[in-house]
């Protein structure tokens, strides 16, 4: 009976093996990307208060990577914010620009991309 049992146990262990060793779960290395275009620090030339970064909405967004690998463009919405995907991670490069019908406002960043994350990134356009 140990023997048949002994057996048994043997051909199920083989016969389960190659589906846990083939069918193993796919990583999800998809990473997300959330750029802020804001001003450069903003002052009141009255009172002297600091008003801060204000977003920019309508900001020409681009995020590439040396050699052009990945590559996304887009515009910042109202509240300033483009989003947008890649497949998995790498160090990425982020050009934004803004012409606001006087001059036109520039600004860059780098950025590591982490799998399954959501990274944040903030570019600050000035003249």
């Amino acid at each position: 009976m140990k023997k048949k049992n002994l057996i048994l146990s043997a051909m199920l262990f083989f016969s389960i093996l190659p589906i846990a060793l083939f069918t193993g779960c796919d990583k999800d290395t998809t990473c997300y990307l959330e750029i802020e275009t804001v001003s450069e620090t903003l002052t009141n030339p009255i009172s002297g208060e600091v008003l801060g970064n204000i977003p920019i909405a309508g900001a020409q967004v681009e995020v590439y990577q040396d050699g052009g690998i990945k590559h996304a463009i887009g515009i910042s919405n109202i509240k300033g914010i483009f989003t947008t995907r890649f497949d998995s991670p790498a160090i990425v490069k982020i050009k934004a620009q803004y012409d606001d019908g006087t001059s036109l406002l520039k600004g860059e960043n780098t950025v590591r991309l982490k799998e399954g994350e959501t990274v944040s990134a903030k570019v600050i356009l000035a003249r």
